[in-house]
């Protein structure tokens, strides 16, 4: 380990006897912060994760919904990948929602800061990660009529081999070109020499029967009919998927691998599928659930399915619903085994396609449903969420913090030295959050950024190899509860104290040796007060509690061995900046209703510089305490100071 860092800490029980520890919190405050060895920020965990409880999440099993999920279970990310959720927040309420509509007819209803990966229209083909709010201010480009936002389609999962009672293709052409109540299936003529061939490979014995029309065949699938045979029969196993009279596509075909999924589409192809001569590829069905499963195994194929409603006849007769699935897919791509399909395929062009895109065509606010986000590890931070499969995003406290001392900025009104800042992120993709940074005004040259790892041992090597190497003045740890879940292996359960307490050991010893240290902490309840394990408030320094609506002025309130005042701060570019402490604030209301007697809660909106709810709020307070009283009718209240009766 590296001698302790040239830092010189200054110990709180300095600050005991400094005079400054008397003087006004704005001065109280960010002492306490640059002099302690380890501060803990707590503040109710953003809603810009959010997604609606009942938004459906791919599994590597099937499907969860947004409500049911748990850390330790596994999605995907936009690359097919399988990731883990970490942390699976608490629900929350009254947040302000958007229902998001895309242009393949699949909607999303999402927090109002939830946060996608789009690519912009106006400026051209600018990737940036934009919240749904933003979205919405900035939908249409200044094209007229031109949708400004595009998400990708996300890649093919990433799946092992499953074990399937019937072969891929077998069920694939069965679905398609299949008799409904048996292990039967009609083939054209022409095109049952390249089937067959297919069948036979996987293994599956077919014996012909009786055609009543020209120019198509009927097979048996299976062709022993001995009862040993029988019960281990492609008929058999049909019933066993509860297919018969049933069809669609059984779970776990959809979950397979890659060649097994491409196998079972060449099947569906090959059956009840076409290729036009422009090169698009069609899949016809009465069924609601075939046409169902089919989008969902194009979805994971990667393709991006469209589906058109049409009334389907049969000699002049209403037979009902009749649904086209169509896709598009590219020369090299075996989504069919026939060779009179596969030869319409197209070349696929060098540009970015609107097959490889989705467009929001739509953002509108709806009524508030309950929400709730997750953390993932994927690399990216990014994960599928609906039945369109679509990518969607999963820190600003730990911008400004770290903008304040790359630079020399403001934090909780104190302008920091420059020096090197060490983060532990652990939520965001590195390329994302120095992005992030840049935009803040840190210095690029002094940020040091580790990352998530595959194992607690391995991470902790990384964050001392990173230590050693930038010598920080400043470390911080974005967020505690995602370190002590990595840390761990494990996800750590709020009243697991002795793992608590191994976690605080790790970040004591290490903010000990290199470097004074922020600790972000989600707060598991809506009002961001710490009400955590005792084992994290027992080691740190301070606790300093964040409240407040997102993008508004937050309060800071201090607690724990070193109680302090309530302050208001305002996130800039650079850092915070403090604004007033509520105190401050009481006394400007107080002074006003003083100098205005009689006044209006009108007057006071208009005199009082403040949000409304926070004016609101400090009236109520003084009514309470007997600061001030209304001595006007019901109809009209009338503040006086009660000095002034």
């Amino acid at each position: 380990m590296a001698e302790k860092s040239t830092r010189s800490f200054v110990w709180l029980s300095e600050y005991l006897e400094d005079p400054d520890m008397l003087k006004p919190p704005t001065a109280v405050v960010p002492r306490l912060v640059w002099a302690n060895r380890l501060t803990l920020l707590a503040a109710r965990e953003k809603g810009g994760k959010a997604l609606a409880l009942d938004t459906p999440i791919p599994t590597p099993t099937g499907w969860k919904i947004m409500g049911d999920l748990v850390a330790g279970d596994e999605i995907f990310d936009e690359q097919g990948e399988i990731c883990r959720v970490v942390v699976a927040g608490e629900v929350q309420y009254n947040r302000p929602v958007y229902e998001v509509l895309f242009s393949d007819g699949e909607r999303i209803v999402a927090d109002a800061e939830h946060e996608w990966l789009t690519t912009s229209y106006t400026p051209r083909d600018l990737q940036a990660i934009r919240t749904t709010r933003e979205i919405a201010n900035s939908l249409t480009s200044s094209k007229p009529g031109l949708r400004n936002h595009r998400i990708g389609v996300c890649d093919t999962l990433n799946l092992p081999d499953a074990d399937l009672p019937i072969p891929p293709y077998t069920l694939g052409f069965w679905l398609g070109d299949g008799h409904s109540a048996s292990a039967r299936i009609t083939i054209g003529t022409k095109d049952a020499p390249d089937v067959l061939y297919e069948i036979h490979g996987e293994g599956v014995p077919t014996k012909k029967g009786k055609s009543p029309n020209a120019g198509s065949d009927i097979y048996v699938l299976g062709g022993d009919r001995a009862q040993e045979a029988r019960d281990q029969s492609v008929q058999a196993r049909l019933r066993h998927l509860n297919l018969l009279d049933n069809k669609h596509i059984p779970q776990i075909y959809l979950r397979g691998s890659y060649e097994q999924r491409m196998t079972l589409l060449r099947g569906l192809m090959d059956s009840d599928g076409y290729v036009t001569q422009r090169g698009r590829c069609n899949f016809d069905t009465t069924s609601p659930r075939l046409r169902d499963g089919v989008v969902e195994l194009l979805r994971t194929l990667s393709f991006k399915p469209h589906v058109s409603t049409k009334r389907a006849t049969l000699y002049g007769k209403d037979c009902g619903e009749a649904y086209r699935v169509t896709f598009t897919a590219y020369e090299g791509t075996p989504i069919a085994g026939l060779p009179r399909k596969i030869e319409r395929l197209k070349k696929r062009p060098e540009k970015l396609c609107r097959s490889r895109g989705r467009k929001i065509v739509d953002v509108r606010a709806v009524e508030s449903v309950p929400v709730r986000c997750i953390q993932v590890d994927s690399p990216s931070r990014l994960f599928l969420a609906g039945r369109g499969f679509i990518p969607t995003h999963n820190s600003t406290i730990a911008g400004a913090a770290a903008a304040a001392v790359s630079r020399g900025g403001s934090f909780l009104g104190t302008i920091a030295d420059p020096g090197n800042v060490l983060i532990v992120s652990l939520e965001e993709h590195p390329q994302e959050f120095t992005q992030r940074l840049v935009r803040f005004g840190c210095d690029p040259a002094r940020i040091a950024i580790v990352e998530q790892k595959s194992s607690g041992e391995e991470l902790i090597k990384a964050i001392v190899d990173a230590a050693e190497e930038v010598q920080p003045k400043f470390i911080i740890w974005d967020t505690l509860g995602a370190f002590a879940n990595a840390f761990s292996n494990k996800n750590i359960e709020p009243g697991d104290s002795a793992a608590w307490t191994r976690v605080m050991m790790v970040i004591l010893e290490i903010t000990r040796l290199y470097g004074a240290s922020l600790l972000l902490h989600h707060s598991r309840k809506s009002d961001g007060k710490y009400r955590d394990s005792t084992a994290i408030g027992a080691n740190v320094d301070i606790i300093l509690e964040m409240f407040g609506e997102d993008d508004e002025p937050r309060t800071i309130k201090g607690k724990g061995r070193f109680p302090i005042p309530e302050i208001r701060v305002k996130l800039e570019p650079d850092g915070f900046t403090i604004i007033e402490s509520a105190a401050e604030f009481e006394k400007r209301v107080l002074a006003f209703v003083e100098e205005h007697p009689k006044c209006s809660m009108r007057d006071l909106r208009e005199g009082v510089e403040g949000k409304n709810a926070d004016l609101a709020r400090v009236r109520d307070k003084l009514l309470k305490e007997g600061l001030i009283a209304n001595v006007g009718p019901s109809s009209q209240h009338q503040y006086i100071a009660v000095l002034q009766r």
